[in-house]
């Protein structure tokens, strides 16, 4: 019975990358974005 873990290098392509990245960035942007929207106005009225 072989327990030992493999050497393998795992690549992923650039696309992949990108898209996990848009995954997570635009979601947090947008409620950034909406967070300052709505903080301006609180201190505007």
């Amino acid at each position: 019975m072989n327990t030992a873990i493999s050497d393998e290098k795992v690549t992923s392509s650039s696309l992949s990358v990108a898209l996990a990245w848009a995954v997570v960035v635009l979601p947090a942007a947008w409620g950034v974005y909406n967070t300052v929207l709505r903080a301006i106005n609180l201190f505007t009225k």
